[in-house]
């Protein structure tokens, strides 16, 4: 049996103010049938106390690295609680399993971090890795379809990823994470207005 194709979905942690959320990831979801959601979750404030940690601990990069990845599970479980529809996933084999339920997937971020530190494609250990550039590892190495970038506000002009990651709206190592992403499209949530980055 074929599954059906993967989409990717970063969710920016400056998201979780907006009280329907769920309502509008179902929406986005929407606008994809046939597919297969894969939802990598950003940090949110969790991630933002580890910075507040870093700064008064000095704790380093690689130690300030691994408790923010941590940081991400409490998002991530905050809203598989908001959505009882949602699947946690921790390998490709659990994620099949989902898209024979036809249920969208929550990624274990620190279940798949952990894999990637095996890989040639391991990521760095510093500030300059953020979930954006954790899912477009995800988006590639599941063979997804498209990376939906969702965020909180209008991508600005001109399109450039190297730009996006100097005004602060990527991460920096994003512009070298999603050089092989097949497709990766910026959504406003806030606003719902999506714009392709791949054309």
């Amino acid at each position: 049996m074929s599954l059906p194709p993967v989409v990717a979905y970063k969710l920016g942690g400056s998201l979780f103010t907006l009280p329907d959320l769920p309502d509008r990831l179902r929406q986005v979801w929407q606008q994809r049938p046939g597919t297969s959601p894969l939802l990598i979750v950003g940090g949110a404030a969790a991630a933002d106390v580890v910075r507040d940690w870093d700064r008064t601990f000095q704790l380093g990069a690689e130690r300030a690295h691994w408790l923010a990845i941590d940081a991400l599970d409490l998002s991530a479980s905050l809203l598989l609680r908001l959505m009882p529809e949602l699947q946690l996933v921790r390998s490709r084999k659990q994620f099949e399993l989902a898209q024979l339920e036809k249920r969208p997937a929550v990624l274990c971020v620190v279940c798949f971090v952990k894999w990637l530190e095996t890989q040639p494609a391991a990521l760095p250990h510093s500030w300059d890795v953020t979930t954006d550039s954790i899912a477009a590892a995800a988006a590639i190495a599941w063979q997804a379809e498209e990376l939906v970038l969702l965020k909180s506000c209008d991508l600005p002009e001109p399109i450039d990823l190297s730009a996006l990651a100097d005004q602060g709206l990527v991460d920096q190592h994003f512009p070298t994470a999603a050089r092989d992403v097949r497709r990766l499209t910026w959504v406003n949530l806030r606003s719902m207005s999506p714009l392709n980055l791949s054309e």
